[in-house]
């Protein structure tokens, strides 16, 4: 079967390769080509093509339905599963391994911003890091490798590098929170307060530490960030709280005088300095305002003798109290350094306590090892001032209000310890007389 072209239009015709192709060739002769040697080389068209259903096989094209087509350099594969649809509403790069990912990106932003979603499945998600991504809705962060009772990473800030005995010390990434509050003084604005979490390094001789560091600042005080306080401990699972900073502008400090000292476990205050007075001891509580310490406990310890040694086991210095005005203060109680206030026990049934106490002494200091003695020991000492017992009258009948002074059953006889000039008594209910030692001899008065 031959085919004489133009008379006979190719529009939706079968042609094989093994039919011929007659060309005029003017008069009555023509030639006849063989398709063959038509469809086995390149052909180009000049005016636009129509094809109908066509089968492709390794074909090659610039623009297809106004698409530009970049040819790779030696082969590449884009696939659509059947039924899907691929939709770009934007520019778009794609890079790396994304495989067996779903749920749907509607946009990505120049700074890395995804909108839509969620993404899900066991595919690998790239975010541009290189820019700021931020998130408008919450996110969740689920750990994979943990068991019951066992935590595992879910995110993890690592550190800009490798510690070096020339740059010691390399601090973790940070967690920024970031919050606004109204200041209404003048000018009336928002300010914005930031605080970072993070791992402070500390290097050691044989181990190092950290210190997980919570720090703050204001945008309009400026300053850079200040301790808030932070958690110090050692892989001894030791460790200690600290709220404030090492130049002791905080307002408690728990675990040390600074981010790499422990000298003093707890120190209580916001003094600028911290002078713990007794030599030798450790592990004191000091109570501080401004820089006067108003309270200070020091347990036990060992001490070094010396003939100017002293030691108070908890001590209240002495304070000065600015009164301003000039009205009369004339309260019952006064102005007291220290006031203990009597305790209330409550019972749901009646219970007989046979003794109770606002404060109890159970005796003076003894001392103890290689024959040392106390020359003079006192349960409660006044060293100077009145001694005042009741502040009103009790009623005839009392029952509760009394002095209530040392006895002993027949005549004093022994040598009291010495307090400077205090005199010492004692009553005699054997024979009714109240002793008192003087002048280096007991004297008594005989009651009737």
């Amino acid at each position: 079967m031959t085919y004489t072209i133009p008379q006979i239009p190719v529009t939706a015709m079968s042609i094989g390769t093994t039919d011929l192709l007659e060309i005029a060739q003017g008069g009555s002769t023509s030639a006849q080509i063989a398709w063959s040697s038509i469809l086995g080389t390149a052909q180009t068209w000049t005016a636009v093509q129509t094809f109908v259903a066509p089968v492709l096989g390794a074909a090659t094209c610039t623009t297809m339905n106004k698409i530009t087509i970049t040819q790779p350099a030696s082969g590449a594969t884009l696939t659509i599963a059947n039924g899907a649809t691929l939709t770009v509403s934007a520019n778009a790069t794609v890079s790396g391994t994304n495989t067996g990912d779903s749920g749907t990106v509607t946009s990505v932003a120049t700074d890395g911003t995804l909108t839509g979603g969620p993404i899900t499945g066991s595919g690998t998600l790239g975010i541009n890091v290189a820019s700021a991504n931020a998130w408008t809705a919450i996110q969740t962060v689920t750990p994979t490798g943990g068991s019951a009772n066992t935590n595992a990473d879910a995110v993890i800030l690592g550190t800009l590098g490798a510690a070096t005995a020339t740059t010691t010390q390399y601090d973790s990434g940070s967690l920024r929170l970031t919050c606004s509050a109204w200041k209404s003084t003048a000018t009336a604005a928002p300010q914005l307060n930031d605080w970072i979490i993070y791992a402070l390094p500390v290097t050691g001789t044989s181990v190092s530490t950290s210190i997980l560091r919570f720090d703050c600042q204001n945008e309009v005080t400026g300053g850079g960030y200040f301790q808030g306080f932070g958690i110090v401990s050692t892989i001894t699972g030791g460790g200690s709280v600290l709220v404030g900073n090492s130049a002791g502008s905080g307002a408690v400090w728990l675990g040390s005088t600074s981010l790499t000292s422990s000298a003093v476990p707890v120190l209580v205050g916001n003094g600028t300095t911290t002078t713990i007075s007794s030599a030798g001891t450790s592990g004191n509580i000091n109570l501080r305002n401004s820089t006067t310490t108003v309270l200070s406990i020091q347990p036990s310890g060992t001490l070094a003798s010396a003939t100017s040694l002293t030691w108070n086991g908890v001590f209240v210095p002495a304070l000065t109290v600015t009164l301003s005005g000039s009205t009369a203060i004339t309260t019952a109680t006064g102005l007291n350094l220290t006031t203990i206030t009597a305790p209330v026990f409550s019972t749901a049934s009646t219970i007989a306590v046979t003794a109770a106490a606002t404060v109890a002494i159970t005796g003076p200091p003894t001392i103890t090892g290689a024959s040392s003695t106390i020359t003079s020991a006192a349960a409660f000492w006044v060293q100077s001032g009145s001694t005042v017992l009741g502040n009103s009258a009790i009623a005839t009948n009392a029952t509760s209000g009394f002095v209530y002074l040392p006895s002993c059953a027949g005549a004093a006889t022994g040598t009291p310890q010495a307090f400077g000039a205090a005199v010492p008594i004692v009553f005699d209910t054997t024979d009714g007389k109240m002793y008192a030692y003087y002048g280096g001899a007991m004297h008594f008065v005989a009651f009737t």
